[in-house]
């Protein structure tokens, strides 16, 4: 599923029905029809919306769906953003596609669906590759010993999707 297409900002309403009801009007004049014939404006626009409705529906069932696979599912809790988090949280409560979709939520779940990987550090462990070397020691020294445990850690993995928790 892409999501970027899939939930990208939705013109106003009202501005569509207007853009569209004046698009069928001006197609009526070119064709020589007098606004009495063939289907009314208004049906075209009564079925357009209905099919905007349904896709409405099936984008937020489909994402729900995706949401709650086993593999997506906990990665909520390893979402860096707190208001994509809430954005997300929401979405699953509510079941209905914010209005208007934000480009928070669209990330927030474009996080979720490419997969986070928990990397998992123990205090101990943290303390031991600063402490490595001797104490005291400079600030330069102590960025140093951080960068070589951070790298040793997200080593092989794609630094964007890890997600480091100190337990």
């Amino acid at each position: 599923i892409c999501v970027d297409t899939l939930l990208q900002p939705r013109p106003h309403r009202l501005q569509g029905r207007l853009h569209v009801a004046a698009e069928l009007r001006r197609r009526q004049q070119v064709r020589g029809s007098a606004p009495g014939d063939g289907p009314p404006v208004d049906e075209h626009l009564r079925s357009l919306d209905q099919q905007l409705d349904a896709l409405a529906r099936d984008w937020s069932s489909t994402l729900l769906a995706n949401l709650a696979d086993p593999m997506v599912a906990p990665n909520i809790e390893l979402l860096s953003d707190p208001a994509g988090k809430e954005a997300v949280n929401s979405f699953l409560s509510s079941k209905t596609l914010p209005d208007p979709v934000s480009a928070t939520f669209v990330k927030a779940v474009n996080e979720m669906l490419g997969g986070l990987e928990k990397v998992l550090v123990a205090p101990a462990d943290l303390r031991q590759s600063l402490v490595e070397g001797g104490t005291p020691c400079t600030v330069d020294e102590l960025k140093e010993r951080f960068g070589g445990f951070v790298d040793a850690l997200t080593r092989g993995k794609d630094r964007s999707k890890i997600r480091v928790v100190v337990e």
